[in-house]
């Protein structure tokens, strides 16, 4: 086996690929990979062996990879941005610019905006304080979703664009649980009531 570590894959929207990241064999950073549906052909996405690829998807027409790495290869990964690959080539182009360190992009199901978790205060009760960004790819702009004092990861789409679930960490409980924000209307609910923890839902 080349790598010694795999995770974080995601699904083409044509169904025949998977993207995913994985650590090589006596390598020190994360690289991208895509792998055909029957397992029969694998290749490198990422050109740079000195800096991390994580959290990959794709976008609609599966030609671009949207993930998280930093902008300079001398640098640690604390203030990651989301970027965007060209599959055939590697070619980087960065989507968001901010100081903090972005997470776990999701694309709205008609493709112009982008989803991200951000970590926008690292001390933070102790624990960092990350929330849900946006950012539109029509005005070029990013933007916050959510500001209150609660911790919220994972964010996903609803299949209509109009909803964004996600975990969240509940502070008046210390458990975390899933929560959806309405776009059209801003109005925000928990929609988990049992107690126990939920982490990383998703719609579909």
């Amino acid at each position: 086996n080349q790598f010694v570590q795999q995770g974080l894959a995601s699904w083409s929207y044509s169904g025949n690929f998977i993207v995913f990241s994985a650590l090589e064999v006596g390598q020190e950073y994360w690289q991208l990979y895509e792998l055909n549906l029957n397992s029969s052909e694998l290749r490198r996405i990422s050109t740079n062996y000195s800096k991390n690829y994580l959290d990959p998807i794709y976008n609609i027409d599966d030609s671009r990879i949207y993930c998280v790495t930093n902008s300079d290869s001398s640098s640690a990964d604390e203030k990651n941005d989301v970027f965007e690959l060209e599959l055939e080539t590697g070619a980087e182009t960065r989507i968001t610019s901010n100081n903090t360190r972005d997470h776990h992009p999701c694309l709205s199901p008609d493709g112009r905006k982008l989803l991200f978790e951000s970590l926008v205060d690292e001390d933070y009760l102790g624990i960092g304080k990350w929330e849900i960004r946006s950012y539109d790819f029509v005005s070029k702009t990013e933007s916050r979703l959510i500001e209150d004092e609660n911790i919220r990861l994972f964010p996903h789409f609803s299949s209509d664009g109009n909803t964004v679930y996600f975990t969240e960490l509940l502070l008046e409980t210390a458990s975390l649980g899933i929560g959806a924000y309405k776009i059209d209307s801003q109005e925000l609910e928990s929609l988990q009531s049992n107690g126990n923890n939920a982490m990383n839902v998703s719609p579909f």
